[in-house]
């Protein structure tokens, strides 16, 4: 390697290049550049692998801490845009009981979720074209932005909260599908999806099973999920 040296000081590699060749050389030449490069790109590699696991980590630690201040957020907005408009469906008596809030609270976070979850409950429905058109006001897609909610692809939004594909979402369900989209994937979100379709595995294997066991054998069990049915 480079320093090693005779007791004269001339380089060791120049020595052996006189007695072994010149092929004995350009071998030690290569040699020298793979473990020095292949040493160098592994450093690398492990210092941007802890650069990366810890921006992941200090990312979902933020999401975490600032749940509540979105929360809130998230829920004025969305109250105020169904509100502003008389085409969001929105009966007259829940918006009179939702302006009667107003001052009934101390702080501003009680009476969001006052209010929301009476808006929630008056069953008022938000089509494609509805959701569609909160996403594209500025002072929405701001609060989405700060929430770090991921609205790259504007148009495929309301089909991953749609989850049930019935055409529509409850407020209750877009709150929750917008909550869900906030930061990266994270090791449990991916954990419990496979749970999630594990239960469902074993819920359609009993369903088939009863199924195959009864005297009826072309009974047909279907499972609403919006549009899709499972004939077994």
């Amino acid at each position: 390697t480079d320093g090693c040296a005779a007791y004269d000081g001339t380089p060791l590699s120049e020595r052996l290049a006189k007695e072994f060749g010149v092929g004995f050389m350009l071998a030690y030449v290569l040699v020298f550049m793979l473990i020095t490069v292949g040493v160098f790109n592994l450093i690398m590699a492990m210092f941007v692998d802890n650069v990366m696991e810890s921006q992941l980590s200090r990312k979902h630690s933020h999401i975490e801490s600032t749940s509540d201040e979105t929360e809130v957020r998230l829920k004025a907005h969305l109250m105020r845009l169904l509100l502003v408009s008389d085409h969001h469906g929105v009966p007259e008596p829940v918006r009179d009981e939702v302006k009667a809030l107003e001052c009934r609270f101390s702080t501003k976070e009680a009476r969001v979720r006052a209010q929301f979850d009476i808006l929630a409950a008056s069953n008022v429905i938000i089509t494609r074209d509805m959701f569609n058109s909160l996403l594209s006001q500025a002072g929405f897609a701001s609060v989405l932005d700060e929430a770090d909610i991921d609205c790259v692809s504007k148009s495929r939004i309301f089909d991953i909260i749609d989850a049930d594909m019935g055409g529509w979402l409850s407020i209750q369900e877009t709150y929750q599908g917008l909550m869900k989209l906030r930061g990266p994937v994270s090791k449990g979100d991916i954990i419990s999806i496979g749970l999630r379709l594990n239960y469902l595995t074993r819920l359609l294997h009993s369903i088939n099973a009863t199924n195959s066991s009864s005297k009826n054998s072309s009974s047909q069990v279907k499972l609403p999920l919006g549009s899709v049915e499972f004939t077994i």
